[in-house]
């Protein structure tokens, strides 16, 4: 049937999806349940419409085609200071739970599902311990604090891929011939290869995107970054997933400086629109594939308490490997805050001993140690630039301490983060990879359904109500002593730009502070010569975008430092962008305008000629 459509109802079809997509936002907020919810039912019951009679998605389309654009999206938006704080707990949450959910479930399954074997058991482990990425958006919503949601974001990223390696190694070994060697070095070599392929296709990417001058044209080329960078790793026998992840973390660290205001502008907005149609399309395909799942498994002749019980059973287990390795994380997060926050006197002294070098050179036999040095790169050319690279980890040290301090991670936050553990439609995805020979296909695929809409409905149709009642920190204001130190910075970095020596020839002698008053009081005086005014206002566009550019950059400095959080960063780096746009489009303005009165002239001059001739 489905080969069989015609160009028209396929374009039906697709622009319902969209309208489906686009109106279950408005109802999910009308109805207080998660979006994905409302379109898995949906999709659920459009699956009984005799049209959608054995509709069944091709696996590869959710992991290959949707999946790598989607984890990118989300990397591009993903403060990368704040991963590399959280990495510890990403690193436990995205490999140690998902291998410990993965054995805990083979075994589990393996006893209550009558002649499965421990290797299907096993891969069945892995289908189901990946979480889906869907709880941060609710989470968010709720204003916990960011640090919760970086952590659930992270580990979002990269579950997936550990999961998928773990179930081709699980697959493998119903042949015999995967040992645990052979697991470890395909895990290893999965994160190690898509890193390598991820950063190179970032940085290139980048590169290529900086040099194209019209946004739109670059917003199209990130369009092939995700694929870019999964193609290739998939090709080396490494992860898509993950080498899409870091080449979206990559173009986050460095396209704040490398990109154009509107190139980011409109890339950002249109990847948060593709973003939420990929998130929704992967929730409705999973709810239209119901009713096939159902047929196939009646026709199997199991019975549905079986698969009811396995699933019942995984969610249980999946949950209590999750309350184990959230809380250990959580107490070893805390125990590496306190030993890096007892240093704040080591650290003090160390800032003593820098502030005295003014050669660029550390004195030896200091009592700072041996670990001082270790703290920078030894390929560092010069001795002045390895202090100044002492300087900024030293700073970004103590802006780890604060972090840490401020961002706390209790029971309540633990809390959150076990009960946003829900399961999606990967899992879905993932078990419809099982070969069609494998034994029990069919409970297996329906048990995968079940345990993803279970956990949607009741851990996605209760989690706000459930972060309400647990009360976890919450993300709070900006602080305004943070908004004071950045208006300094933004301040300092404007007086560091001195006023171009034409301007200051027409309107007199000014600096930063006064040149908008001196303008404003030339102008007003100087009205009657439109192309000496329009030189002044090309001259004073130029100034403002080179203020801008400064301001920019000393913005950039110090969130890499990370002594801003991310949230002002995000809000002052906005603003700035959006004056710059504003100056841009008048000096755009300005420069055509001049153009226009000088051809007059030209054409004005040679009318005159041709009347003297």
């Amino acid at each position: 049937m489905w080969e069989a459509m015609t160009m028209t109802q396929t374009l039906i079809i697709a622009l319902s999806a969209l309208a489906i997509i686009a109106l279950a936002e408005p109802l999910s907020e009308k109805l207080r349940l998660a979006t994905p919810v409302i379109l898995l039912v949906i999709g659920g019951a459009l699956s009984f419409l005799p049209q959608f009679a054995g509709f069944e998605v091709d696996p590869e389309l959710i992991i290959e085609v949707i999946l790598p654009p989607l984890l990118f999206a989300t990397a591009v938006n993903t403060p990368v200071q704040d991963f590399r704080r959280n990495l510890s707990a990403i690193t436990s949450l995205a490999f140690l739970l998902v291998i410990a959910s993965t054995v805990a479930l083979g075994f589990v399954l393996n006893a209550i599902i009558p002649g499965l074997g421990l290797p299907i058991g096993m891969a069945m482990g892995a289908v189901m311990s990946p979480t889906d990425a869907v709880a941060t958006t609710i989470v968010k919503n709720q204003g916990v604090q960011r640090r919760i949601v970086t952590i659930l974001e992270g580990e979002g990223l990269i579950n997936d891929a550990s999961a998928l390696v773990l179930l081709r190694s699980a697959l493998g070994a119903t042949a015999g011939s995967v040992s645990l060697l052979t697991v470890t070095q395909s895990l290893v070599w999965s994160v190690v290869g898509a890193l390598v392929v991820g950063i190179i296709v970032g940085h290139l990417t980048l590169w290529l995107r900086s040099h194209i001058g019209d946004a739109r044209a670059a917003t199209i080329l990130s369009f092939i970054v995700p694929f870019a960078a999964s193609i290739p790793a998939e090709e080396v026998h490494s992860s898509g997933l993950v080498a899409a992840v870091v080449a979206g973390l990559v173009t986050s660290y460095h396209h704040d400086n490398k990109l154009s205001p509107a190139q980011r502008m409109i890339s950002n907005n249109s990847w948060q629109t593709f973003g939420l149609i990929f998130e929704s399309l992967v929730f409705l395909l999973m709810g239209l594939q119901l009713n096939n799942i159902l047929s196939s498994f009646k026709d199997s002749g199991y019975a549905v308490s079986l698969a009811f019980k396995a699933a019942i059973i995984s969610l249980l287990v999946v949950t209590l490997m999750r309350v184990i390795v959230v809380f250990a994380t959580t107490y070893y997060t805390r125990l590496r805050a306190r030993n890096l926050i007892s240093k704040r006197a080591q650290f003090d002294s160390w800032e003593l001993i820098l502030d005295e070098v003014d050669d660029g050179q550390l004195p030896a036999g200091l009592p700072y140690g041996p670990q001082l040095p270790n703290l920078v790169r030894r390929r560092t050319p010069t001795p002045q630039q390895r202090l100044e690279r002492i300087r900024m980890r030293l700073d970004r040290r103590r802006a780890d301490m604060q972090y840490y301090e401020e961002a706390h991670l209790g029971y309540r936050e633990g809390l959150t983060m076990v009960w946003a553990g829900m399961r999606g439609a990967v899992t879905l995805a993932a078990a419809q990879t099982f070969p069609l020979s494998t034994p029990n296909r069919n409970l297996l695929m329906f048990t995968a359904f079940l345990v993803a809409a279970i956990s949607l409905i009741i851990q996605g149709g209760t989690l706000a109500a459930f972060i309400r009642w647990i009360k976890p920190d919450s993300a709070g204001g900006y602080a305004p002593d943070e908004l004071d130190a950045v208006y300094q910075l933004i301040e300092v970095a404007k007086e560091s730009v001195d006023v171009p020596e034409e301007l200051t020839r027409i309107i007199g002698p000014c600096d930063s502070h006064t040149v908008a008053a001196k303008l404003r009081k030339w102008n007003a005086h100087h009205i009657e010569d439109p192309l000496v005014a329009l030189e002044v206002r090309i001259l004073m566009c130029k100034y403002q975008l080179e203020v801008h550019r400064a301001e920019r950059e000393a913005l950039v400095e110090q969130n890499r430092k990370g002594t801003i959080t991310s949230d002002v960063y995000r809000l002052t780096l906005k603003l700035i962008d959006g004056s710059e746009m504003r100056v841009e489009t008048q000096l755009n303005m300005a420069q055509g305008g001049m153009n226009r009165i000088l051809e007059d002239e030209e054409n004005s001059l040679a009318e005159d000629n041709r009347s003297d001739d």
